[in-house]
């Protein structure tokens, strides 16, 4: 691979091709010792054959652009789907025997796909399938192109620059239910409630009065009982809002005691802001990564994507200890407080905050499966 990197093109001749190459050979010396036209011949034809088809080859590989079209991130422990593109952008000529490989850094094997015949100006695009690793960035380094020559004598091979950066978020956790040190009832968190268009809670139905906006009869309830209109009743949603803090801290000499729970932490903070999202709640959540971050998500709001980046990419931090954040971040009157500690001496908190770790909430949570990688399908050239 290194030889190839530096190269960017790598000529091989095969066990059979030093067969070819001996016969070869030996038929040119025959030819000159004995004079022989028709031996002459055949030395000409074979030797013509193997300059003439590695250098059209080699030319016909610099024709080939290839693509990778990645998905916008992928999550940890999860097989994603991406494609490879590979167009022949020469006018004429076509490429036979092409294997594409795609070289990255996660711990599975390469992706190597045998793609058909490409003619000129034809495309053709390749699936491929990848585990993402752990969180972090999955690295994709160069597409490597290789051409067989026929009965398989010479190898062409072409490294094509392709370096792209895939961000891999952490490992998908749900809650299968709620866990009662989550206190959602009391916080007063509804997911089934309904609520109309202005952010209101459904109360009930009454009868029409005077004065009633037309907007706020209930005309279902009107085609079900014509003799009675009824109204629905609302009334404005509660200020309802969490605060989550993510303990980061610790020494290297602590490193394999805290690094398990604090990536188990890092799952565990994605599954509670869905939660809490999901009972319409606004979370705001604090940590740090060389300085204290904060993010404030409330619903469908594009701010949980910059978290799950966040997450994917922060590591421990070694000199700022946890109640520096405690103090950073000010948790308001009457908001919930939630900290994800780690398993060595936690720091002072709040009354009002509670200590939550992965490793006792586990019982009320579940892993998202895996998806599976369908076979791969030869794939056909489109013009």
């Amino acid at each position: 691979m290194a030889r190839l990197a530096a190269s960017r093109f790598q000529f091989r001749v095969t066990p059979p091709g030093w067969i070819y190459l001996l016969l070869t050979t030996a038929f040119g010396a025959q030819s000159i010792q004995s004079g022989n036209n028709l031996v002459f011949l055949i030395f000409t034809l074979m030797a013509g054959f193997a300059i003439s088809l590695p250098a059209g080859t080699l030319i016909m590989t610099l024709g080939l652009a290839v693509s990778r079209k990645l998905p916008k991130a992928a999550c940890a422990g999860e097989t994603f789907h991406y494609q490879l593109e590979i167009r022949n952008t020469r006018r004429f000529g076509a490429v036979d025997c092409l294997r594409i490989t795609d070289r990255h850094s996660g711990p599975g094997p390469t992706t190597a796909q045998n793609l058909p015949r490409l003619n000129a100006g034809q495309t053709t695009v390749a699936p491929a399938t990848i585990e993402a690793p752990t969180r972090g960035w999955l690295s994709f380094e160069g597409i490597e192109v290789r051409a067989e020559l026929p009965f398989g004598l010479f190898e062409v091979r072409r490294l094509i620059a392709k370096p792209q950066k895939l961000p891999v978020y952490p490992e998908v956790w749900t809650f299968q239910k709620h866990p009662p040190s989550l206190g959602l009832d009391s916080i007063g968190a509804d997911p089934m409630a309904g609520s109309n268009s202005d952010g209101m809670d459904f109360l009930g139905l009454r009868e029409f009065q005077p004065g009633d906006h037309p907007r706020s009869v209930h005309w279902r309830a009107l085609g079900r009982m014509p003799d009675a209109m009824l109204v629905r009743l609302f009334e404005t949603q509660r200020d309802h809002k969490v605060t989550l803090f993510l303990d980061s801290f610790f020494p290297v000499a602590q490193e394999s005691a805290c690094r398990p729970a604090f990536e188990d932490n890092i799952c565990l903070a994605l599954a509670l802001i869905d939660a809490f999202l999901a009972c319409r709640l606004e979370v705001v959540f604090a940590g740090y990564a060389g300085a204290a971050r904060s993010f404030r998500v409330a619903a469908d709001s594009p701010v949980l994507d910059e978290i799950r980046l966040w997450l994917a990419t922060v590591e421990p931090e070694r000199e700022r200890s946890p109640q520096a954040l405690l103090e950073t971040i000010r948790i308001a009157p009457g908001t919930r407080a939630f900290y994800l500690g780690l398993p060595r001496s936690s720091p002072a908190v709040p009354p009002h905050c509670s200590r939550l770790a992965a490793e006792q909430l586990k019982p009320f949570l579940k892993k998202k499966s895996p998806l599976k990688a369908p076979a791969a399908v030869q794939p056909k050239p489109r013009p």
